[in-house]
């Protein structure tokens, strides 16, 4: 409507104005005779003095209603231009909805409350090599590993954040919550408050969104002798806005994902990185150092889980599908099926050291982590100790490399440092472009469980699970990215265990497990 308002204005502009100058020369015409012309016959003696007077005062209202339009021509063409700026301004006004910077947003006219709805949908298909054969192993299969249907949230023009997100595949504990959390920014980059559940900052990868992780799980070491994937927890965070260092400190349950706390005892769990040459524009601005570390306390407790991204009764040291070569449930030597449990009991302690080095169309990346826990065993039915004062070290490293001999990495965020969708008026979708990675990764990890004392005689045998395991990954990818929303990829690991006789090994003497494994993945 304004650009047809300002249209019309145009054209009364232009008919004014040749309405002014036929006006203007038809009284010059009259007034001044074309010297050109021939003369006329002389005719009647000239005009007396009142008709001279009276042709000048019809010349002086000529003039005035010419005077008159011009201003009227100028009051048209003023408000044309301020009609031409408030169009301006509303072409330029970002929309209320849409699709901006590779996001759905929603939001109110003054950008007060803004809502990213969001998606993640994660097919796979495992392979195995050579078969499993026993009941309960895991065998060839399709699955729908994620399909999360996630919201995110911007209140009061960004100084309250929020997501949630729900698990309609595979459910930890049969409970559907996966990331439900507010953020308060006391200031934009420095000092934020995220409270409920979310990634816990414990190593670079773990606070990296397996949307975006090049393989289709974590590695080996950060998934066994990391902390949980999220748990509930209270944490401070902050950044330079360039990422030149970055803190987080929080608090935390300690039990696992969707779980209450079991003993009134949390884990303080913290991270740091640094970016020393970030606000430089040399090749190396972004690589990467940090470290993290996780310090708590288990007392009374009856829960078979030492750590990691498997939920409580799931084993340890497992691979991308599951299969746990550390037992932390097995059957006593009674004959009756008595429930035994590896569970902690004391002091957990973890440390962990990070190098991210991301070089053109190159990415290095390693991580180093210790871990060490006071362990029971106990009978899990009666929730009583069978043997006390035990303990359970690891130490774990992985390294890999991944090149993108097509298209770019910087289609993917950062890693390790989630936060929530920003809009960006003037961003768009990620390149369209297609883009190929391929990544190699090799993992090793050394953990010894020692058995602790008998709590009191029992019939139940020697430990099942003592003893020192070591294990080494050789794991390959490729990923065909197109943008960074959708993702098809193939994944082939090599896993190799050693250890006494409390490995639990795939068949007799066979100590290897291979798998292939693809994704099919889908993230807006």
């Amino acid at each position: 409507m304004q650009r047809k308002a300002s249209r019309w204005r145009c054209l009364w502009s232009a008919l004014l104005v040749s309405l002014c100058l036929l006006t203007a020369a038809s009284a010059r015409a009259q007034i001044y005779p074309d010297p050109d012309k021939p003369d006329k016959p002389q005719g009647p003696a000239p005009a007396s003095k009142k008709a001279l007077e009276a042709e000048r005062q019809k010349r002086i209202a000529l003039e005035r209603r010419a005077e008159a339009m011009a201003k009227r021509i100028a009051e048209i063409e003023r408000r044309a231009r301020r009609d031409r700026r408030h169009i301006g301004r509303a072409l330029a006004r970002p929309p209320l909805a849409g699709f901006a910077n590779g996001n759905f947003f929603v939001r109110s006219r003054d950008d007060w409350f803004r809502l990213t709805p969001s998606l993640r949908l994660q097919i796979d298909a495992y392979f195995y090599a050579p078969d499993f054969d026993k009941p309960g192993q895991p065998g060839a299969t399709l699955l729908v590993r994620r399909a999360r249907p996630e919201l995110f949230g911007h209140l009061f023009g960004g100084r309250v954040q929020f997501m949630l997100a729900g698990e309609f595949a595979e459910l930890p504990n049969g409970r559907p919550a996966t990331d439900v959390f507010l953020i308060f920014n006391v200031h934009r980059d420095y000092a934020r408050i995220q409270v409920g559940q979310f990634d816990l900052p414990f190593t670079l990868e773990n606070r990296t969104s397996d949307r975006y992780i090049p393989f289709l799980e974590r590695s080996f070491v950060v998934r066994n002798l990391g902390t949980a994937t999220k748990e509930p927890g209270l944490m401070l965070s902050g950044s330079h806005p360039q990422r030149l260092l970055y803190y987080s400190l929080g608090i935390f349950n300690g039990a696992g994902i969707n779980m209450r706390d079991f003993d009134d005892h949390f884990d303080v769990v913290g991270r740091l990185f640094v970016r020393p040459l970030a606000t430089s524009t040399v090749l190396f601005n972004r690589v990467q150092l940090g470290g993290s570390f996780s310090w708590g306390e288990r007392h009374l407790n009856n829960s078979a889980y030492v750590g990691g991204a498997v939920p409580n009764g799931g084993g340890w040291l497992n691979t991308p599908s599951q299969y746990n070569f550390f037992r932390t449930v097995y059957s006593g030597a009674d004959g009756n099926g008595t429930k035994l449990g590896v569970v902690p009991e004391g002091t957990i302690v973890r440390g962990a050291v990070e190098l991210n080095v991301p070089v053109g169309r190159f990415v290095a990346r390693s991580e180093y982590i210790y871990q060490r826990s006071d362990v029971n065993e106990n009978i899990l039915d009666r929730a009583a100790p069978l043997r006390v004062g035990g303990s359970l070290e690891a130490h774990g490293v992985y390294g890999q490399i991944a090149f993108w001999p097509l298209g770019n990495p910087d289609i993917l965020p950062d890693p390790g440092v989630q936060s929530a969708p920003m809009f960006d008026a003037s961003g768009d979708a990620p390149e369209s472009d297609f883009h190929l990675e391929l990544v190699a990764r090799f993992d090793y990890v050394w953990a010894q469980y020692v058995a602790g004392v008998d709590a009191a005689p029992h019939a139940l045998g020697a430990s099942q699970v003592a003893g020192t395991y070591k294990v080494w990954d050789l794991a390959l990818g490729v990923n065909l990215w197109w943008t960074r929303h959708v993702r098809l990829s193939i994944n082939y690991v090599y896993h190799h265990i050693d250890g006494g006789l409390g490995v639990q090994l795939p068949a007799t003497d066979q100590r290897f497990v291979q798998e292939l494994s693809a994704r099919a993945a889908l993230a807006l």
